[in-house]
């Protein structure tokens, strides 16, 4: 990261996931080409019983994975 990248604030992204293994390869890709140049991406899974936890272990391990052990619901996962 260059100094002038360390001027603009840091930003994260969370996306918050349940079952959505058919569309989070495309989101997460979508995201990682952003130009802004100071900001991580944080998949929290709400308790998914499909394969996308480990669709983004195995694709995209520079983002951040937060597991909940129960599907909290929207809000709750987003806090």
């Amino acid at each position: 990261m260059t100094a002038a990248n360390n001027a603009l604030p840091s930003v994260t992204l969370v996306v918050l996931n349940w079952n959505a293994s058919n569309f989070l390869p495309d989101c997460l890709n979508a995201l990682q080409r952003l130009d802004y140049p100071n900001f991580q991406i944080v998949v929290v899974d709400n308790n998914s019983t499909d394969n996308s936890v480990e669709i983004v272990r195995r694709n995209f391990p520079n983002i951040k994975l937060i597991c909940s052990p129960v599907n909290r619901g929207f809000a709750a996962g987003n806090n």
